[in-house]
């Protein structure tokens, strides 16, 4: 039921959902045709905008923040690979390699000692395949030491990433956290964190909004992808929060 209800609610917040929806209405009616078709064209207008669709994410984000002191452990959420573009050993990944790539970086820095890489997304058709598996790979063929490794392979989501990283924190002594997910997805993340006891240093990265004065006027079909990525990060924060995991 939670997770119909999330992706019923994911669809109805889709802009495509209600533009598609006017125009359908003015196709079979004829007395508002006229101003149905204006609204569509308004609703195509505003969600085609990309000032109007990076004020958005703009609000979304959390903003860059620097590590400023050295920490223990960073978990990484994992949600950046591609895995339907493999070929043979090769990884293709999303816009959310920042993740991975921040994470390394900071561990050469000495600026954390371990990760944490937690996520353990498998495909229905190749069980084999875990992102978590590929990012761990990638991970020590850059330099981390295998033994600085934690890996959390069983969540499917947010919520689980959390609940299943404070079990396996259990096991290790009291540490600094820094927190390592795309900086519109950090406001559900570190709640579900917070929700399990864990007090994290949020450190946001794969940026995707501008500056408002480079966000564009013209229409473009881009910003009807951003509209989308916000409705699902928005539903994740209702949803979220009518189960208690924030």
């Amino acid at each position: 039921m939670f997770f119909f209800f999330s992706k019923a609610l994911a669809f109805m917040l889709n802009p495509m959902f209600w533009i598609t929806g006017l125009l359908v209405a003015a196709i079979f009616s004829d007395k508002k045709r006229k101003t149905l078709l204006l609204y569509t064209l308004v609703g195509v207008f505003c969600f085609s905008n990309p000032f109007l669709a990076n004020l958005a994410l703009r609000a979304l984000e959390e903003p860059p923040a620097p590590l400023d002191k050295p920490a223990d452990i960073a978990v990484v959420l994992t949600g950046m690979i591609n895995p339907y573009a493999r070929i043979d050993d090769q990884l293709s990944f999303d816009e959310g390699a920042d993740r991975i790539t921040e994470a390394i970086r900071l561990y050469k820095q000495e600026k954390v000692k371990k990760l944490l890489i937690s996520g353990g997304f498998a495909l229905w058709s190749d069980a084999s395949f875990t992102e978590n598996t590929s990012l761990v790979r990638i991970a020590i063929e850059f330099g981390v030491n295998p033994a600085d490794i934690l890996i959390e392979d069983k969540s499917r989501n947010t919520h689980e990433n959390a609940l299943f990283t404070a079990q396996i924190l259990q096991t290790q002594p009291q540490s600094r956290l820094v927190l390592i997910t795309s900086a519109f997805h950090m406001k559900r993340a570190s709640g579900c964190f917070r929700h399990e006891g864990l007090s994290t240093i949020n450190y946001p990265v794969d940026f995707r909004s501008a500056h408002w004065l480079d966000a564009g006027l013209i229409p473009d079909a881009t910003a009807l992808s951003t509209w989308s990525l916000i409705a699902k990060e928005v539903t994740g924060l209702i949803v979220y929060r009518i189960a208690g995991y924030l």
